[in-house]
């Protein structure tokens, strides 16, 4: 089963969710061979709006793009305007003095206008002090959040800080801790609600002297954010905190470590609760159920997989997981604008769950990856899918990094459940609604009728009619073969 898994996610999918190397369009060879911009901020520039157009599902043209980011970043200034005419945009004092007046580039050229970019840019913090003292890495998020946004909901970036965190996040990593770098002292920024650092005793501007001894003062940011989240087992920060004397706190790696699958045993009945999907979940799975099944005195005769509030995560995990319960079929296609986004994940041999029935729990919360794997069991007739209408997010990301250590999470393809149907904007129907529930329990007859996806999803919105208790239900759909099997086909 560890093969099948390791096939997968080394030949086929990690190019798409590690974030690729943009290959970028011809006139970047004269742009970087006329220009000294190594690591400046005209670059970075210039490697986002490349990446959007080169990667993202629907781009827009160079100037609809980049002058859109441009409002968003003047927009943060109390003194200066933005305005647009048929020829040209001008630069003014919010007292009507003009500051500067730039022609627009008549080509489509990213280089041209990444130049017209940087211009309105650095002229707007010459002339704002206020707006200055954000710094460039600031103006740099709001120009590109506010390109990514008019595009989808989805695509976002992530400065450098962020960027660091979410890669660890990605990589099973609970801490949920910030820090900046000010003078020779190293600062809590943020404690994120739901880490690690949350419940250790930590508080926003403690300076931290040293992590596991080692002092801090004399490395970068970089090395810093390497210590936090890169060490194993117990992490001890020695804190100074106002006046007082430095003290310890530890915070052991288990709390580090972001469980997303919690297993349990209810009779003979599985339940397995996945909240969310990152690279250790497919593992923590394996090494929670394995107990259950060596013990031949345990007699499981269903699983019920509760992927109800799950966000989605990464997608490679959830089709790992899917694969676990699968001996044959198709998990999902994912196809977009960009050749290789195309991919058709298949289940390779293998049911690691020796078929036994399952009953997997949605709501309105269950999204992306946990949509995928939702879809994945119920057309494949290898689960029964119960509980509410999903989210109905379909789109996949790629995360390519830029050259100030930040990334852009960039939408850039559509992914579709084994029938073909679309899951962006629709999310998955249960074969059985609790709204459709009579007296406790499903009756035996189909609870939809075939009118569209869209009114079916309507007739299952979570918050209407009967609230029936959902782990109820899935236990008495799995103590009745026939009724199982029924919904199974449905």
């Amino acid at each position: 089963m560890l093969i099948k898994i390791s096939f997968i996610a080394t030949l086929v999918f990690l190019p798409l969710m590690q974030g690729c190397s943009p290959v970028h369009q011809p006139e970047d060879a004269a742009f970087f061979a006329n220009q000294s911009i190594a690591n400046s901020s005209k670059a970075v520039l210039h490697e986002g709006i490349s990446d959007v157009i080169y990667f993202h599902l629907n781009p827009k043209t160079p100037r609809d793009m980049v002058e859109k980011a441009l409002h968003g970043v003047i927009n943060q200034s109390k003194i200066i305007e933005l305005v647009s005419t048929t020829n040209d945009l001008i630069l003014r004092k919010k007292d009507g003095n003009i500051i500067t007046t730039y022609r627009r580039p008549q080509s489509q050229q990213v280089y041209e206008w990444v130049e017209l970019a940087n211009n309105i840019i650095e002229d707007t913090l010459k002339n704002d002090e206020e707006l200055a003292k954000t710094g460039r890495e600031s103006i740099n998020k709001v120009f590109f959040n506010t390109l990514l946004k008019s595009l989808d909901p989805h695509s976002r970036y992530a400065d450098p800080f962020e960027a660091t965190v979410n890669k660890m996040i990605r990589g099973g990593n609970n801490l949920g801790l910030l820090v900046l770098k000010n003078g020779n002292k190293i600062l809590v920024d943020k404690i994120l609600q739901h880490g690690a650092a949350n419940q250790s005793g930590l508080k926003v501007n403690d300076e931290i002297v040293a992590i596991n001894g080692k002092i801090l003062y004399p490395l970068d940011i970089t090395s810093i954010y390497s210590l936090l989240y890169n060490t194993k087992g117990a992490l001890t920060l020695t804190i100074r905190r106002s006046e007082n004397n430095p003290f310890d706190i530890t915070i052991e790696q288990s709390k580090r470590l972001d469980n997303t699958v919690k297993v349990t045993l209810v009779e003979n009945f599985l339940f397995i609760k996945i909240s969310s999907f990152n690279e250790t979940t497919t593992h923590q799975l394996l090494d929670k159920v394995d107990a259950h099944f060596k013990d031949s005195k345990k007699n499981i005769q269903g699983i019920v997989l509760d992927l109800q509030d799950n966000p989605g995560g990464l997608l490679i995990s959830a089709i790992e997981v899917a694969d676990l319960f699968l001996d044959y079929g198709v998990i999902s296609n994912v196809r977009g604008r960009h050749p290789q986004s195309y991919q058709i994940f298949q289940a390779k041999a293998g049911d690691l769950f020796n078929n036994i029935p399952v009953v997997i729990l949605i709501n309105k919360n269950t999204a992306s990856a946990a949509e995928i794997l939702a879809a994945a069991l119920k057309d494949n007739q290898r689960a029964v899918v119960l509980g509410y209408s999903s989210y109905g997010k379909g789109t996949v990301q790629t995360i390519p990094s830029l050259s100030n250590q930040a990334e852009m999470s960039i939408t850039w393809a559509n992914f579709f459940a084994p029938s073909g149907k679309q899951i962006n904007q629709i999310g998955i129907t249960p074969d059985v609604c609790l709204n459709k529930v009579r007296d406790g329990f499903p009756n035996n007859t189909p609870l939809f009728d075939n009118d569209g996806e869209e009114s079916t999803k309507a007739k299952c919105l979570q918050g209407k009619g009967n609230n029936a208790s959902t782990e109820n239900v899935a236990i008495h759909i799995l103590n009745n073969q026939e009724l199982y099997k029924l919904l199974l086909k449905q």
